[in-house]
C-alpha cells in the first residue's frame, strides 16, 4: 500500500490506523484520540473518551474557547453545561454548540462514555495538554 501512495506521488498516507493513533490526556480520566494521520490547523476530528468519574473541569468553573463543537455518542453517558443549561446524552445522541459559550462535560453513570468529537477553529484554550 506504502509502495502504491508512493508510485503515485502521494508522500502522505492519508489513512489513520487504530493501532498508532496519536493521543492525548486532557484532564483526570478524558482521552482524545486524533482520528486523522495529520494535524489540521482548522478542525480537530476526534474518538474523545470519559472514563467513569471523569470530568473536563472541576464543578465550579466552566471552560470556553473559540470555535464550534460538534459531537456524536457511541456509548455511555455524558453530562453536559453550557451556558446556564445542563443536558444529558447518550449513544446515539448528538450535540453542537459555540465554544465561546462556557461549558463543562462529566461521565454519568458507572460505564465509560465514549464520542466522535469535532472541533472547528479552536482557539485560545488555555487548559495543559500533557502527552501520554
Amino acid at each position: 500500500r506504502a509502495e502504491r501512495a508512493r508510485a503515485s506521488g502521494d508522500a502522505v498516507d492519508p489513512v489513520q490506523r487504530a493501532h498508532n493513533r496519536s493521543m492525548i490526556r486532557l484532564a483526570e480520566g478524558v482521552r482524545w484520540e486524533r482520528l486523522t494521520p495529520r494535524p489540521d490547523p482548522e478542525v480537530e476530528f476526534l474518538k474523545v473518551v470519559y472514563e467513569v468519574g471523569a470530568e473536563s473541569c472541576g464543578e465550579e468553573s466552566l471552560i470556553r474557547h473559540g470555535g464550534n463543537e460538534y459531537a456524536y455518542m457511541l456509548s455511555g453517558r455524558l453530562g453536559i453545561k453550557i451556558g446556564f443549561e445542563e443536558f444529558e446524552l447518550g449513544p446515539g445522541d448528538s450535540v453542537t454548540f459555540d465554544a465561546q459559550v462556557p461549558h463543562r462535560l462529566w461521565t454519568i453513570g458507572r460505564k465509560q462514555a465514549e464520542a466522535i468529537w469535532v472541533v472547528y477553529n479552536r482557539n485560545g484554550d488555555s487548559r495543559t495538554q500533557a502527552r501520554k
